[in-house]
């Protein structure tokens, strides 16, 4: 309404603007003022408001009476009483032998709407204010089964206020059970990764399995094979274990196998237990053939006449030769020793408990099938006086750090 009542003020305000010239063609020049000729100037000043002029106030309308029709119907300035036709008739009208028709009255004006027009509508009276829920009061909370309950309003036309960082975050009930967490210093569950071998972390010093293993402990199965039995040597219980005993002058055990055949490296080791009593040159193992022609390899002891002995290993390939001895390092009888011979493809050693005690450069073998004595030649002589514990053989030359030792 108060917007309505403006406009219609305005254009009346408007009106007795374009009536000013008009009125002023009847009054005297005292009351508007000199005006200026017509040539130099077409529009008419005004030295005062229609209100100070008494000569004018008649000719206006009444306006407390008839503005009140034209704020109710909101017709435009044409339908104002008093005023008949367009701003032309009015000029017409008003023109005289001295005056110009004003250009403010020949131009209608541009912001007043046709009468039958009804613009007041498009137009808000009043901005709409919006009142925020009390923020004292706390979100009401479901029972965790559904969607929050909605903020609480004052009447029907309040609006929901949502926080503009996205929609209010569920709260737990106040009894809901903590979630389970997990200590800090709790590692996750890795996956499973499948079992790989181990690898192979044996010390440098220990020994690889040997290729032949001969447990002498009997008399009718040495190693898988079945000896031939010469004399009669005894099964004996001793303290590293049950051992095969030969007398020294005619027992010994013949097996048909090379347990060397083919190998160009090798490592033979012996646990025996000599019992000198006197001078005498047995031989502990001979590898070759019953004829003694070809290669053969013999492992001997040389005792003296206090039973003190020194070993010996002897290489023949055809008729080459070669004896490995140190007769300086002796040892005495009726004790365990490890005897072992190594050959790498180039040099032959020989070792007593895993000590070194003389080596030779040497070429020899691969070695073909042939067969194995133990406790004297293979022609039955130089008989061993003693006993024998075991026989292991390795397809590489062992560094003395692999060998056995009692």
């Amino acid at each position: 309404m108060s917007t309505k009542v403006s406009k219609s003020v305005a254009r009346m305000v408007g009106f007795l603007l374009l009536t000013l010239p008009v009125v002023g063609c009847n009054v005297s020049g005292t009351g508007l003022g000199k005006q200026p000729d017509a040539a130099n100037d077409s529009r008419q000043t005004p030295e005062a408001l229609p209100d100070a002029n008494p000569e004018v106030r008649p000719l206006l309308p009444d306006i407390d009476a008839d503005v009140a029709p034209d704020v109710a119907s909101d017709r435009g300035p044409e339908s104002l009483p008093g005023v008949a036709g367009d701003s032309a008739t009015l000029d017409a009208a008003n023109a005289g032998p001295d005056r110009m028709p004003s250009a403010e009255v020949a131009s209608a004006p541009t912001d007043v709407a046709p009468g039958d027009t009804d613009q007041v509508a498009d137009v808000p009276i009043a901005f709409e204010v919006q009142t925020p829920p009390d923020i004292s009061t706390p979100p009401l909370v479901s029972d965790g089964s559904a969607e929050p309950l909605p903020l609480p309003v004052d009447g029907a036309d309040s609006h929901t206020m949502v926080p503009l960082d996205g929609p209010a975050t569920e709260t737990a009930p106040a009894d809901a059970t903590p979630p389970d967490l997990a200590p800090a210093d709790q590692a996750p569950d890795l996956p499973t990764v499948p079992d790989l071998p181990a690898p192979d972390l044996a010390p440098a010093d220990v020994a690889p399995q040997p290729t032949v293993n001969w447990f002498v402990d009997n008399t009718t199965n040495i190693g898988g094979f079945t000896p031939t039995v010469m004399g009669a040597p005894a099964v004996t219980a001793m303290d590293a274990g049950t051992a095969v005993c030969f007398d020294g002058t005619q027992d010994s055990l013949l097996l048909g196998t090379n347990p060397i055949q083919g190998m160009q490296r090798f490592t033979i080791e012996t646990l025996v237990y000599p019992e000198f009593t006197g001078t005498d040159d047995p031989r502990l193992i001979h590898i070759g053939d019953p004829n003694g022609t070809g290669s053969r390899l013999v492992v001997q002891m040389r005792a003296d006449a206090a039973g003190s002995w020194n070993a010996i290993v002897v290489f023949t390939a055809g008729v080459m030769s070669t004896t490995i001895e140190n007769t300086t390092l002796t040892h005495p009888s009726n004790q365990w020793y490890w005897l072992a011979v190594t050959y790498d493809g180039q040099t032959a050693r020989l070792y007593v408990n895993g000590v070194l005690e003389d080596s030779n450069a040497l070429t020899f073998g691969p070695m073909p099938a042939g067969s194995t004595s133990l406790g004297a030649r293979q022609n039955g002589q130089y008989f061993f006086p003693g006993c024998m514990r075991e026989v292991e053989v390795f397809s590489s030359a062992l560094p003395a750090a692999q060998l056995n030792k009692p």
